[in-house]
């Protein structure tokens, strides 16, 4: 009789100890908001400057995490000659941006993107393995020779690539990128744009 009283703590401790490595499955990224496709021939020319990280050095970005509990098990952190590989972003964010209407040249508007915050996760379960990424861009348009932008704005992207091929945050990037050629605001700071 002694040895019933004892069963529900057992079972209660087996339950505590499940959930303790628990995390919440992750929120699958939301798409980009269609753009606006403009007449490039009636705006300024854009030209895309670059892609700026502001992410420091070993700063820890997420996890790997594995099983049906996404149990942690180890952490990334920003490696900084991730910046070298910018120049695909820059390269991208042309096509995007040419894919939308505007017009690409020298003499126009500028648009400078810095990426920051970031965050980067990858999940390996019986179901499938991908990783994850998302990220807030700063945008920053100026105007010819100027040193002040004329417009600036923030959006989000994420990102999701399957058996952690490389390109989530570059998903994460053209997804931001998207959602800022899909505001009103930012093509009427284009065609405000003096050349």
């Amino acid at each position: 009789m002694r040895s019933k009283n004892w069963l529900p703590i057992v079972g209660l401790g087996l339950l505590l100890a499940g959930c303790a490595g628990n995390r919440p499955a992750p929120v699958v990224p939301e798409p980009a908001t269609p753009v606006i496709r403009v007449d490039g021939d009636s705006l300024p020319n854009v030209s895309f400057f670059k892609v700026v990280v502001d992410v420091p050095s070993q700063r820890s970005l997420g996890y790997h995490h594995d099983g049906m509990e996404y149990t942690r098990e180890q952490e990334y952190r920003w490696d900084p000659h991730f910046e070298d590989e910018t120049d695909l972003l820059n390269e991208r964010s042309r096509e995007i941006l040419a894919e939308a209407g505007y017009q690409l040249g020298t003499g126009g508007a500028r648009l400078v993107g810095t990426i920051g915050p970031l965050a980067y996760n990858s999940y390996t379960r019986k179901t499938g393995t991908f990783d994850q990424a998302d990220c807030t861009v700063r945008w920053d348009l100026y105007g010819p020779g100027a040193d002040k932008p004329v417009f600036v704005a923030s959006t989000r992207g994420g990102g999701r690539v399957a058996d952690h091929k490389p390109g989530a945050i570059a998903q994460a990037y053209e997804t931001a990128l998207r959602n800022l050629l899909s505001r009103p605001d930012f093509v009427a700071a284009v065609a405000a744009v003096s050349p």
